[in-house]
């Protein structure tokens, strides 16, 4: 079974090669490549100075300037504070539903997440 196979596979690329040989110019088949000329030598002018960067604030995108709450941070944090104390369980709860009423972590809007993770380090 696997020694048909194996020679089934051998057949169709020997056929491949048939056919990209035969879509090939000849000129392209046995052309080498093709170095680039070496350019001449030419005396470096001295370089205008570059004007100063501005603030790496700037050239950041507006996304990376304000980094996004993930669901799995917060999970986590509510995941931390309910394994060192099962009282604060409730309280937790109750924090996320305060967003909307969600029912899960995944369910508190975007634009809430960051007001849930400060919530959640005051537990």
């Amino acid at each position: 079974m696997l020694e048909t196979k194996i020679a089934e596979l051998t057949a169709q690329i020997e056929t491949l090669i048939a056919v990209l040989k035969a879509n090939t110019p000849p000129a392209a088949q046995s052309a080498k490549p093709v170095k680039p000329a070496p350019r001449a030598q030419q005396p470096e002018e001295p370089a205008a100075p570059t004007p100063a960067p501005a603030p790496e604030e700037a050239t950041l995108p507006p996304a990376a300037a304000a980094p996004e709450v993930s669901i799995d941070l917060l999970r986590d944090m509510c995941m931390l504070i309910v394994r060192d104390d099962q009282t604060k369980k409730p309280k937790v709860k109750a924090l996320i539903a305060s967003f909307a009423g969600a029912q899960k972590v995944q369910d508190v809007p975007v634009a809430d997440r960051e007001a849930l993770l400060a919530g959640l380090r005051t537990l």
